[in-house]
């Protein structure tokens, strides 16, 4: 399984590294979407609506003194104050949830009598976005 990390901390990051949950080489996004954490493995926050798409969510949970938040915090910070990992499913169990063009393509693409249809402009998709939302 692909697995990213998601965060703006490059303090967090190299503690993942030292901690053996990831290589150097693993991708670190900022800013993800839905098509970033679809089907992988994500390190990080991630909004509900985001974690429903990805496979799995692991938490660093970190116990940061009031006086420290909002700040950047250092390596020995985050060695300080992190606490347990937790891996989470996250299902969307209720409501249409979202499909932004790019899941339109994919979920056409994976189907062999309709893939023709996946090179579609955004604006002939915009009807079939709508109509797999309703799904």
């Amino acid at each position: 399984m692909n697995t990213i990390v998601v965060t703006r901390h490059p303090s967090l990051v190299q503690h993942l590294v030292e901690l053996g949950r990831i290589t150097p080489e693993t991708p670190v996004i900022a800013h993800a979407t839905e098509a970033d954490v679809a089907g992988r493995h994500v390190i990080g926050v991630l909004p509900l609506r985001l974690a429903a798409h990805a496979a799995s969510v692991t938490e660093v949970a970190l116990n940061v003194p009031p006086e420290l938040r909002g700040k950047e915090l250092t390596l020995d910070d985050v060695r300080r104050y992190a606490c347990a990992t937790n891996t989470y499913t996250v299902s969307l169990t209720e409501g249409r949830g979202s499909m932004n063009m790019a899941d339109v393509r994919s979920k056409l693409a994976a189907d062999a009598e309709l893939a023709a249809f996946a090179s579609l402009p955004d604006s002939s998709l915009a009807v079939l976005q709508q109509a797999f939302r309703a799904s």
